[in-house]
């Protein structure tokens, strides 16, 4: 029997191969760094890591699903510093549930938590007194200066402005904190 693996999203399954009948089939999925393991998919059914079943006579086809978390989505989206306290307030603030798949979340949602990731990083200063330089930002002694703040103000007011909204500075101002 032979054991093929199909691969969405990004990540690695060991156990793909040829298998005598009978022999235990193993396998094991491995996520990329930024991705979560959804599952084994085979006919119509979901099995977890690690995945065991006996080889048959027939050769088999097992799907690997990978996805992003919707947390992972939304850090790696801004393409500044933010922490994962920042992240996790915006979200409880937006109703976006933690660990779910990024691609079911609604575009307004994803569009809104950047909104207010972006005003979060123009107003929030680094800690520290070491000189950390990255992309628009530089810090140094516990102030950050950040270059194109305006930029990043008018894109975060245009998609407010798209949704209804206006600039929430309680979202901001919850997320700025330290938990």
């Amino acid at each position: 029997m032979i054991v093929t693996i199909n691969i969405q999203g990004a990540g690695v399954v060991n156990g793909a191969g040829e298998y005598a009948l009978g022999e235990t089939v193993s396998l094991e999925a491995i996520p990329s760094s930024v991705m979560k393991f959804k599952g084994f998919l085979l006919d119509g059914v979901s099995y977890p890591s690690p995945y065991e079943f006996v080889a048959g006579s027939n050769d088999v086809t097992v799907t690997a699903e990978f996805f992003m978390p919707i947390e992972s989505f939304l850090k790696n989206s801004v393409g500044y510093p933010v922490s994962d306290e920042q992240v996790y307030a915006v979200m409880v603030k937006r109703n976006i549930p933690f660990g779910v798949d990024a691609s079911t979340a609604s575009k307004k949602q994803k569009e809104l938590a950047y909104a207010d990731l972006i005003m979060v990083i123009v107003t929030t200063a680094s800690e520290g007194s070491t000189k950390e330089q990255m992309g628009n930002w530089s810090s140094q002694k516990g102030s950050r200066v950040l270059t194109g703040k305006n930029e990043l103000i008018k894109s975060a007011k245009g998609i407010y402005t798209k949704y209804g909204e206006s600039i929430n500075t309680v979202i901001v101002r919850d997320a700025s904190r330290k938990w």
